[in-house]
């Protein structure tokens, strides 16, 4: 959110309570983040801005520091490229339906790729850093 909206004057996590009556920003509707969102902002009592949908996250969160309304941001994009910047509040979501799944799929060979195992690891390894 813009660093001057009422709520982004606190650390705690935000509750779909406080969020009635906010207008969320999301991506358009090809994407899997979309619905999540809409979904969020039906059961908070908000509504999703019909004036503008996203095509990057960085637009989202453009359009948030703009103050044109809240974005709804994956963990991982706002752990690592919304940090850098200082144009909006990060606060985190308290959902338990705000999630979304990822999944690490290759190709079904009678042997399996080198390093997948490895790689496997090391993305389970960072999601559970950036959940803790």
């Amino acid at each position: 959110m813009a660093l001057d909206h009422p709520l982004a004057y606190s650390t705690e996590p935000v509750g779909l309570g406080v969020l009635k009556g906010q207008t969320f920003l999301t991506l358009g509707p090809k994407y899997r983040l979309s619905p999540i969102v809409a979904s969020l902002a039906a059961r908070a009592g908000g509504r999703v801005s019909d004036e503008y949908e996203g095509t990057s996250l960085d637009a989202i969160r453009l359009m948030a520091a703009g103050g044109a309304g809240i974005a709804v941001l994956p963990s991982i994009y706002a752990a690592t490229e919304a940090r850098r910047g200082t144009d909006v509040s990060l606060r985190e979501l308290k959902d338990a339906a705000a999630i979304r799944e990822i999944a690490l799929v290759q190709p079904l060979l009678p042997e399996p790729r080198s390093g997948s195992d490895l790689l496997a690891e090391i993305l389970c390894s960072e999601a559970n850093l950036i959940n803790d």
